[in-house]
């Protein structure tokens, strides 16, 4: 939530509009979900590692779908008319993007808690 409303300030804030706010707030969520998905694959280990990573090559098929459509909602004209978005720059983009690994870090620094404290544990029985 803090993620969504943050961009959507921010892109105000700035000058962006309304409708690039609006598209930054989409490809916010979309990129916090695809942070989170490789987050969640492994609850009971970091997901910080060449395996956590890689994965499953349907989850990594699936992702490549999603950033592809991303970018036609972003950046194909013929979107801007149907979903009333605009594009954004790199710069954007790469907030969105650090957005997501802040996401993944306090994840992983809860899944950390979790595992210290025994809930994991708990979880499984």
């Amino acid at each position: 939530m803090l993620g969504t409303f943050g961009i959507f300030e921010y892109a105000i804030v700035s000058g962006r509009g309304e409708h690039t706010a609006r598209t930054m707030v989409v490809n916010t969520l979309v990129v916090m979900e695809i942070f989170y998905l490789f987050n969640v694959r492994y609850l009971h280990m970091t997901s910080f590692s060449i395996r956590g990573a890689l994965g499953t090559p349907a989850v990594l098929a699936a992702i490549g779908v999603v950033i592809v459509a991303q970018l036609a909602f972003t950046y194909a004209p013929f979107m801007h008319v149907l979903f009333d978005s605009a594009p954004i720059s790199i710069l954007d983009g790469a907030i969105i993007i650090g957005i997501g690994f802040i996401v993944l870090a306090v994840l992983e620094i809860e899944k950390a808690l979790m595992r210290r404290l025994g809930i994991m544990r708990t979880i499984d029985a």
